[in-house]
């Protein structure tokens, strides 16, 4: 929150710097400049104007969700369930993979948990055991490596494609 006060004083201070020098005739410190650049209705029109456009912006993020993603961690083999991708009114998961020995993630057919195409899921082998991510009947999985991941605190992201089609992109091995 603090962030987005910060921008929006940083920017009503340049709006109004902007447009008090766009209204300035001279820069040359050597020759005075006029009483009509210097006219208090300008100064309060450019300050009005500046009020103005962050007030519009404090409106265009009213009702913003500013949290990108839900955290879920699992213990042991998970199965991705539609929830994962998120909705319209949630964001997708960030799916932790926390196993102390070897551990899978599978990706099921879309007839049994519908994902809209586009939708990415991130996932993260928080744990020492190694976390691969497997094909559901009917689904394929495009990676440039393995369908495993590096290491412990690897992360990677599913992004669907089609609907039994993902990429598998993050730190691989």
């Amino acid at each position: 929150m603090m962030k987005i006060i910060f921008h929006s004083v940083f920017l009503f201070l340049f709006l109004v710097n902007s447009a008090y020098a766009s209204n300035v005739s001279t820069i040359d410190p050597t020759v005075p400049a006029s009483d009509s650049d210097l006219d208090s209705s300008v100064i309060r029109q450019n300050f009005q104007n500046a009020y103005n456009d962050i007030t519009n912006i404090w409106a265009d993020l009213a009702g913003v969700n500013f949290v990108y993603f839900n955290s879920t961690s699992h213990i042991g083999d998970y199965v991705i369930v539609s929830a994962d991708a998120g909705s319209s009114s949630a964001p997708p998961n960030f799916i932790q993979m926390n196993c102390s020995s070897s551990c899978t993630l599978t990706v099921p057919p879309n007839s049994s948990a519908p994902i809209p195409v586009g939708a990415k899921i991130s996932i993260s082998q928080v744990g020492i055991g190694q976390l691969s991510v497997a094909e559901g009947p009917g689904v394929t999985i495009n990676s440039s490596t393995t369908l495993r991941l590096f290491g412990q605190y690897s992360v990677a992201e599913l992004r669907q494609v089609s609907a039994n089609t993902w990429i598998l992109s993050g730190d691989l091995q």
